[in-house]
């Protein structure tokens, strides 16, 4: 079935021209086309004022949690004034990261956490990341690891689950890496490190390799 679509506007106007035809007297005239004008002026832009047409602030529905450092890191780019941010974190916060901001980057995709990889996939990952997802997801057991993997990559945040230090009784430095990282704050659920930039910038070339899209 063919479906036409009709210019709304001039089925608007000539509806308009055929209705005043209709009015006899001057005044009808002039009130109708008072109404018309007022119609066509007002028309929907009352509508979206109300309570139930607010824009939604996270019209993406992360959890509360996640949003709340994946704001910590936007917050950190655009302090720093940087285009891109390489960010290395938890699962879950990855995979809310990158529908939330395409300025912020990963240093691996979800086929990793999906478990979907095989030769076939549009992403095919080296070695060393597949052990930086196992690094991450077991970060207490692998500090020292993440930050060495993490300053070669070029990585500019890293953000670990509260939760799993918790679980291995471990507690956070104030630094990773020789101070290559440095505790920038923390939410309900993780703890956020940013590269010490003044210290210890990341190389264009250390970046560009570590980066997911």
């Amino acid at each position: 079935m063919m479906i036409l679509i009709v210019p709304v506007v001039p089925v608007i106007l000539i509806t308009g021209v055929n209705a005043f035809s209709f009015q006899r007297t001057k005044k009808e005239r002039i009130l109708f086309l008072a109404a018309f004008l007022a119609i066509m002026l007002l028309a929907g832009t009352t509508a979206y004022t109300r309570n139930q047409y607010k824009i939604i602030e996270n019209a993406e529905y992360i959890p509360d949690s996640e949003l709340e450092m994946i704001l910590k890191v936007e917050e950190y780019r655009q302090q720093n004034e940087m285009e891109t941010v390489l960010l290395w974190a938890p699962q879950d916060i990855m995979k809310y990261a990158r529908i939330y901001s395409g300025d912020i980057y990963l240093l691996y995709g979800k086929d990793l956490w999906l478990g979907s990889m095989d030769s076939q996939m549009h992403q095919i990952y080296e070695e060393w990341q597949r052990e930086a997802y196992i690094y991450m997801e077991n970060a207490p057991l692998y500090l020292e690891k993440i930050a060495e993997v993490a300053d070669t990559r070029g990585c500019d945040v890293l953000i670990f689950s509260r939760e799993v230090f918790e679980m291995y009784e471990t507690e956070l430095p104030e630094y990773l890496g020789e101070g290559r990282y440095v505790n920038e704050g923390s939410g309900k659920d993780y703890i956020l490190y940013v590269r010490s930039r003044n210290l210890y910038p990341a190389s264009d070339a250390a970046r560009e390799e570590g980066i997911c899209l």
